[in-house]
């Protein structure tokens, strides 16, 4: 066990009191907290949220105030933070046991890698990534941001997530890291529910989605599917909007 080790845990919210709470507490009740560093980072919430982070204790940090969106406030977290893996928990998103933490501390110690990521539940039937495939999950960049712990060297070397992406910020940052030859590990446990709901699965951000995939695919020369072809000619087809 690496009982020394940091695990900084970044929580970004907006306007969604109820599914912070979810959130926060399935992350204070961990039984490692003391390995825990907790920062939420809030976009000037008008929900009531500044009043219930001024309720936490001190030993959550947090920020409430306007910003310039998700790649925006994610690298508001990643500037606070100091621990020596960061792991991107969104509001709504919870832990689905109390020993999360620490069994994560156990798999990088036998696993020292750049990048650990585990498996995130959706709904019952449906979880991210699809496949087990650890080969194919790099090389396709589809690891989710919540299932993954990242080490904070590695936005110390590359920087943050890119503000030109609005939804897409998540894939174009790890198609950077498996460009610039970081090492990875994928583990076929689930540790995560996802609230699904976000930015992009708004209707009228789904062509927005799938068009940044695409510009992030033929920047970094990854594979590209017949599926993301026929999802362009649908979205411009109904006329979603950027």
């Amino acid at each position: 066990m690496v009982h020394n080790m940091n695990i900084s845990i970044i929580t970004i919210t907006y306007n969604n009191l109820v599914g912070l709470m979810k959130t926060v507490n399935s992350v204070l009740q961990q039984s490692q907290i003391l390995n825990i560093e907790y920062i939420i980072i809030d976009g000037g919430s008008s929900d009531g949220t500044k009043e219930y982070l001024e309720s936490l204790p001190q030993y959550v940090s947090w920020i409430s105030e306007p910003d310039r969106g998700i790649s925006h406030a994610f690298n508001k977290g990643i500037e606070k933070a100091s621990g020596d893996m960061l792991l991107f928990l969104n509001s709504g998103d919870s832990f689905l046991d109390f020993d999360i933490i620490k069994n994560m501390l156990s798999d990088i110690s036998n696993n020292p890698v750049d990048i650990l990521s585990y498996k995130v539940q959706v709904s019952d039937k449906v979880f991210i990534p699809s496949t087990d495939n650890e080969r194919k999950i790099w090389k396709r960049c589809i690891e989710p941001h919540q299932g993954t712990f990242i080490k904070k060297t590695v936005f110390n070397e590359i920087g943050g997530f890119s503000e030109e992406y609005r939804i897409r910020m998540d894939y174009h940052f790890f198609a950077r890291c498996k460009a610039m030859g970081y090492s990875f590990t994928y583990i076929p446990v689930t540790i995560v529910k996802y609230e699904p709901g976000g930015t992009s699965m708004i209707k009228d951000n789904r062509y927005r989605f799938w068009a940044e995939g695409m510009s992030i695919k033929f920047l970094y020369d990854l594979k590209l599917s017949f599926k993301d072809l026929l999802k362009i000619v649908v979205y411009r087809r109904d006329r979603v909007l950027l």
